[in-house]
C-alpha cells in the first residue's frame, strides 16, 4: 500500500492467508492493477489485451477456494443482510440453506465481474481500439455453470471486440489420447461462451519445453482436432525454454506453415457451422445440488462437470455439447441432483441415453408416470448376458464381466414392471454356464 504494508491477500475458507494471490475486491490491489495495466496499454497499444486464467475464485494454491478475507465476508454480509462469521459462511454455502449457496455464488461472479470491469476501463482509457481476450479453463462448479461475467465485464467496460482463448492442459504427448479429452473440454468451454465472443483461440502449450516434449504431429494434430470441436483460431507456445536446437523450432514453423491452409478453412467450417451426435447434457446450474453432510466441505463445486464419456466415441458414437441438432442426448447420475425440475420434463421428451442410477432419481423427484418400470439395486453379483435383441449384433449370448482388481465394478439393477414394449438388452446371470 505504499507502506510496505501488505494488503488484500486472499484467504481460504481455514483462513489461510495467500502470500502470493491477491482477493479481486481489495482496494488496493484493484489501484495498483489499473496502474500497472493502463501503464502498459499506454505504451503498447497492444492489438489485444489477454487476461490469464488466474483471473479465477479457485485453484490458487493453498487456497483451493475464495475469498474468504474479512472484507469479504463484511459484503457479503452487506450485500444479504446476514451476519456470518467465516466459519459460519462456509458451514451455511456447503450444508445450510441452498439458498447460502447460490447467493455465494452469485457473489463471487458479481465480484470478479467488478474486477475485470476495472482494470477493463483503465486499459481501454489509455488505448480505446485494443481488443480484449480471457484464457480461461472451466472445471468447477464454484463460481457457475460458466465464465460469461468475466466477457460480459469487458463487454460493458466498453471493449469493441472480445476473444476467448479455452485451454485444458495436455503440455506434452506422454499420453496421445490426452489430445482428444482436452478437445472435449474445449468443445464444452466453446459452448459456455457467449455469442458475442468474436473468437475462439484454441490454447496448445508444450510444457515443459524440453527435447521433444511434444511432437510436431502431436502439435498438428492438436490443432485440427481443436478447430474441429469449435475453435476458429490457434494460439501456441512453442518455443519458451530454448531447450531444443534452433532446428527444431524451424521445423515446428514449417509445418505450422504447410497446415496453415487446412486449419483456414477448417476454422472457416467451424465458425459457421456446429457440432451433432449425441449431446452430453450439462446441468444449467451444477452446484444446485441439495447440501449433503455426509460430503466434504465443497464438494458440490469438485463434481466434475465434463463427464466426457469419451470411450462413446471409441465406439463410433459421435459426441458434442451443441445443443443445438442432437441426435440424442448423454445424462449422467451426477448431474440429476443439480436439474431443476423443468429441465427434468424438457429432456423426457428427447431420446435420453441414461444408467439405472439416474432413472431411480428422476423417479424418486415425481416422474414415475414417465417410465414404466423401476429399476432397483441389487447386490447380488453375477455376469451380464447379452440377449438376442438386434442392437447387440454379433455380441448377443456373450457375457462381459468386470474383473474386480482392475476396475471397481458398475453397480447391478433389476428392473421391475417390464412389459413387452421394453426392450432387454442385458440379462444378470450368477454364472456364465
Amino acid at each position: 500500500d505504499g507502506r510496505g504494508v501488505v494488503r488484500d491477500l486472499m484467504v481460504g475458507p481455514d483462513g489461510t492467508q495467500n502470500i502470493a494471490c491477491f482477493c479481486w475486491r481489495g482496494e488496493y490491489y484493484i489501484d495498483y492493477m489499473k496502474k500497472a495495466l493502463s501503464a502498459y496499454a499506454e505504451v503498447l497499444k497492444p492489438s489485444r489485451f489477454w487476461l490469464d486464467d488466474d483471473v479465477r475464485a479457485t485453484n490458487h494454491m493453498p487456497n483451493k477456494y475464495g475469498c474468504f478475507c474479512d472484507n469479504c465476508i463484511a459484503k457479503f454480509n452487506d450485500t444479504y443482510g446476514s451476519a456470518f462469521t467465516r466459519e459460519e459462511l462456509v458451514s451455511a454455502i456447503n450444508y445450510g440453506d441452498p439458498i447460502w449457496r447460490e447467493r455465494f455464488v452469485e457473489f463471487g461472479r458479481r465480484g470478479l465481474y467488478d474486477f475485470v470491469y476495472s482494470v477493463t476501463k483503465a486499459i481501454l482509457a489509455v488505448s480505446p481500439d485494443t481488443a480484449m481476450g480471457y484464457e480461461f479453463g472451466h472445471f468447477s462448479s464454484y463460481c457457475g455453470g460458466d465464465v460469461s461475467y468475466v466477457f460480459d465485464a469487458m463487454r460493458d467496460a466498453g471493449a469493441k471486440h472480445i476473444h476467448s482463448r479455452p485451454g485444458a492442459g495436455n503440455y506434452n504427448d506422454k499420453a496421445p489420447y490426452g489430445q482428444f479429452e482436452k478437445a472435449f473440454d474445449l468443445a464444452r468451454e466453446n459452448v459456455i461462451t457467449p455469442d458475442y465472443v468474436e473468437s475462439m483461440d484454441a490454447e496448445l502449450e508444450n510444457l515443459p519445453g524440453v527435447l521433444y516434449g511434444k511432437s510436431i504431429g502431436g502439435i498438428i494434430n492438436e490443432s485440427i482436432l481443436d478447430l474441429a470441436v469449435g475453435c476458429n483460431g490457434i494460439t501456441l507456445t512453442d518455443v519458451q525454454s530454448m531447450h531444443e536446437p534452433i532446428g527444431y523450432y524451424e521445423r515446428i514453423f514449417s509445418a505450422l506453415s504447410e497446415a496453415r491452409p487446412y486449419f483456414e478453412r477448417l476454422s472457416e467450417v467451424s465458425l459457421r457451422g456446429y457440432r451433432g451426435g449425441a449431446c452430453i447434457y450439462q446441468s444449467k446450474n451444477p452446484f444446485a445440488t441439495e447440501p449433503n453432510e455426509n460430503e466434504a466441505p465443497f464438494a458440490w463445486a469438485e463434481r466434475y462437470i465434463a463427464e466426457k464419456d469419451i470411450p462413446f466415441t471409441r465406439l463410433g458414437i459421435p459426441l458434442c455439447f451443441e445443443d443445438r441438432a442432437p441426435s440424442s442426448y448423454i445424462l449422467k447420475s451426477g448431474f440429476v441432483d443439480a436439474m431443476s425440475d423443468a429441465e427434468i420434463e424438457n429432456l423426457l421428451s428427447k431420446p435420453v441415453l441414461t444408467d439405472a442410477d439416474s432413472v431411480a432419481k428422476i423417479i424418486s423427484r415425481g416422474f414415475g408416470e414417465y417410465f414404466g418400470t423401476y429399476p432397483i439395486r441389487t447386490k447380488e453379483s453375477g455376469f451380464e448376458r447379452f440377449t438376442d435383441d438386434e442392437i447387440n449384433g454379433s455380441s448377443a449370448g456373450m457375457f462381459y464381466d468386470e474383473n474386480p482388481y482392475a476396475s471397481t465394478p458398475m453397480p447391478h439393477y433389476i428392473f421391475d414392471g417390464l412389459s413387452e414394449k421394453d426392450r432387454v438388452l442385458g440379462v444378470l446371470q450368477r454364472s456364465p454356464i
